[in-house]
């Protein structure tokens, strides 16, 4: 894939011998002299896959919270990092309801503000859309939350790369360790969802790659008992 050239694109090496090197000035006049590298961060307004799901005595059975606050803390981390090579990152967050309102804010963002890089917080159907749609502009979508399979196989687009690992890598790592304690042999249960079905899928193509064997594969519905 073809990815977009880093106007301040240091290897990490060199990045912290910059630090080392830096002259003694302060932060204010370090920031003063800092370009802006202002990075887009977008999702899905009221995204199913948040919502607050609860089962018997208000368990919570569903990750509600979204990375958002992960991108805020990279950023703050990165301030040292940026000082060094003189650069102040930022981040410009958008929502949309639909993948086409995502289009527009990244067309949006692009031409007024020169975002070339956006975080993504999207399901796959959404992001396999944007992906599309903003293929011939100067710019990089990094998925930050969807596992699915299809995006790094049949639906891979070359402006589109993952920060989040794939449902395969996931079972990939389950197997070996199953292979690892010894324990060969496994009931695979599979809860009644689409992303139930696809988790199955990718655990039983990482059985069959790591020499794991499923000797039943159960429905599962969910329940209080």
């Amino acid at each position: 894939m073809r990815i977009p050239s880093l106007p301040f694109a240091v290897p990490f090496a060199a990045a912290l011998s910059a630090m080392l090197a830096l002259p003694a000035a302060g932060p204010a006049a370090a920031e003063a002299e800092a370009a802006l590298f202002p990075i887009g961060y977008l999702e899905i307004t009221g995204d199913h896959r948040y919502q607050d799901k609860r089962a018997y005595a208000r368990i919570r059975i569903k990750p509600h919270h979204r990375p958002f606050p992960g991108a805020l803390l990279a950023l703050r981390d990165s301030r040292v990092l940026g000082r060094a090579v003189k650069v102040r990152f930022s981040l410009e967050k958008a929502e949309a309801a639909d993948a086409a309102g995502l289009v527009r804010e990244v067309s949006r963002l692009h031409g007024e503000k020169g975002v070339r890089f956006f975080l993504i917080d999207a399901a796959a159907e959404v992001l396999g859309a944007v992906a599309k749609a903003t293929a011939g502009l100067d710019l990089l979508l990094l998925n930050v939350s969807a596992p699915d399979d299809a995006l790094r196989g049949a639906r891979c687009r070359g402006n589109l790369m993952h920060v989040i690992p794939s449902r395969a890598m996931l079972t990939d790592a389950m197997a070996q360790y199953l292979v690892a304690r010894n324990w060969r042999d496994v009931l695979l249960l599979k809860g009644p969802l689409p992303a139930d079905a696809a988790l199955a899928r990718a655990f039983q193509a990482s059985a069959r790659r790591f020499g794991v064997r499923v000797i039943a594969n159960r429905d599962f519905v969910p329940g209080n008992d």
